[in-house]
């Protein structure tokens, strides 16, 4: 790991340090932990949850519970739960000892999860550990609202600890027995890869359906033995020729890349797959992803799904970015009391995040919030937060641009025309310059300067032609301030054209 240069000069944010760790494999150290925390001036706490996501496996629960020292543990509050051992970036020889990448089940052995349970429906249930100091192994139990169960055990002491192994209860079966005694004897098998490709978006499901924390029985500690499950699956898929991490985080970021010059279908058709992907996290980042393109797509439902998806993978400065394409959507169907109330989220947690001592850029989070508040009649307090967004964002032109339309609003029209006549315009081979007339289409709509919309409607629609850029007809199909426009005839025909 001597090699990984996750202190490297071009690495400039936590986000992508964070990256940069997750791809690599690489374990963090408490050293380099503190180290992470003091250079990028972000809690502790924080960096702490990202080396808990990469902590290499190990065998001895004692060994695993120390290594969150407890000088760190007294200062931050991060624990783990007792006796249970840590399962994120398992090594390449932990794989092995765990029975990773064993595909030859015993004969009757599942390959399937069995059609009796209702994988929509299951949730951790119990788990507790079992053993003494030399055999130790958890047992986790998952239960759909049918009573039927997943049975799942992971030896963690032995030498070498034998491999996790799955077994199905059917509740229906044994209580039609005659002599159900409350006791049934359940089959264990070792997971193949074939089941765990059917196991992986279970076991995510139900953790992220179950709460975990420091306890040493119950649900929560269930949670904890589920995610070694998971882990173990991920592992036993990715033997089996799936990408690795590197490869689909390198696949994501090229998807971004096309998302970024506007050619959304290219990019949806991109991430499609990567939302299948054997690791949770990046899983999120996928859905992130294509929520931001589906919103600019208009397909709105589409995004806020994306988003209840990727939502419970998210790290907490990407869970504010969901936040804010959840609150673009619900502008779009102009459900604007519940688009503020995820702005409020993503501004209000944002400011909590920076007092801890995180540095963010708010500007989206504000501008959404303002277009919320400017939609609910609320001007004034709209008008605050477009000021707070050009706080974090000076000069930025659709920032500038909503402000003086929304002083027009305001009733403040001379104050308005002044502050759109000094807004540069940009160069016309560049996107700033789509944007540019698509924020004057609007100006000039909340001014209801009708010679104006159509002049500068059509030099957007042209310039998102050239671009493959759909956002902008989407735009202006959901955009209110354009209603008064939707029945005038030469509106229409410029809408028709660009095929509205």
């Amino acid at each position: 790991m001597a090699t990984i240069k996750i202190f490297d000069r071009s690495i400039q944010t936590f986000d992508k340090f964070a990256e940069v760790v997750r791809q690599s494999g690489h374990a963090l150290t408490e050293a380099e932990a503190k180290r992470a925390a003091k250079k990028f001036e972000v809690p502790l706490r924080d960096v702490l949850a990202l080396r808990e996501q990469t902590l290499s496996r190990t065998h001895d629960a004692a060994a695993t519970v120390e290594a969150a020292s407890k000088d760190l543990r007294a200062e931050t509050g991060f624990g783990v739960p007792a006796g249970m051992p840590r399962v994120q970036g398992l090594s390449q020889a932990d794989k092995l000892r765990l029975g990773v990448g064993v595909d030859a089940p015993a004969k009757d052995a599942p390959t399937t999860v069995p059609a009796f349970i209702d994988v929509a429906s299951v949730k951790v249930f119990w788990g507790v550990n079992l053993g003494d100091d030399k055999n130790a192994s958890a047992t986790a139990i998952l239960e759909d609202r049918n009573k039927n169960r997943i049975h799942l055990q992971v030896p963690y002491k032995g030498d070498p600890p034998a491999a996790p192994t799955i077994g199905f209860f059917d509740q229906a079966k044994f209580a039609a027995r005659p002599d159900n005694d409350n006791t049934t004897k359940i089959e264990m098998h070792p997971i193949s890869a074939t089941l765990a490709k059917d196991l992986i978006p279970l076991l995510d499901a139900a953790v992220a359906a179950s709460p975990a924390g420091p306890v040493t029985t119950g649900p929560g500690h269930g949670a904890a033995v589920t995610r070694v499950m998971l882990e173990h699956c991920e592992g036993l898929v990715l033997k089996n020729g799936a990408p690795t991490r590197a490869e689909v985080g390198a696949q994501i970021n090229e998807a971004a890349a096309v998302f970024d010059k506007g050619d959304y279908n290219a990019a949806e058709r991109a991430v499609m797959d990567l939302c299948a992907v054997p690791f949770a996290d990046l899983r999120g980042h996928a859905y992130h992803l294509l929520g931001e393109i589906r919103y600019r797509l208009g397909h709105n439902d589409e995004a806020l799904r994306a988003v209840s998806l990727a939502l419970p993978n998210a790290s907490v400065s990407q869970r504010l970015g969901l936040f804010e394409l959840a609150a673009s959507c619900h502008s779009a169907m102009r459900r604007f009391d519940q688009a503020e109330a995820y702005a409020t989220q993503a501004v209000t947690q944002g400011m909590a995040m920076r007092a801890a001592g995180a540095k963010l850029d708010l500007h989206s989070a504000h501008f959404r919030l303002a277009v919320a508040q400017k939609n609910l009649g609320k001007v004034d307090a709209a008008i605050v937060h477009l000021e707070e967004a050009l706080n974090e964002k000076p000069g930025a032109t659709f920032i500038e641009l909503a402000l003086a339309g929304y002083l027009g609003i305001a009733g403040k029209t001379a104050e308005a025309e002044k502050r759109f006549a000094r807004i540069p315009v940009p160069p016309e081979t560049s996107l700033e310059f789509l944007d540019y007339n698509t924020n004057a289409t609007w100006f000039y709509a909340v001014n209801k300067n009708k010679a104006k919309v159509l002049e500068f409607a059509a030099k957007a629609l042209e310039v998102a032609k050239r671009f493959h850029h759909p956002g902008t007809v989407s735009y202006f199909a959901v955009e209110p301030d354009l209603d008064w426009l939707r029945r005038d005839p030469e509106f229409q025909s410029l809408m028709t054209r660009y095929q509205v």
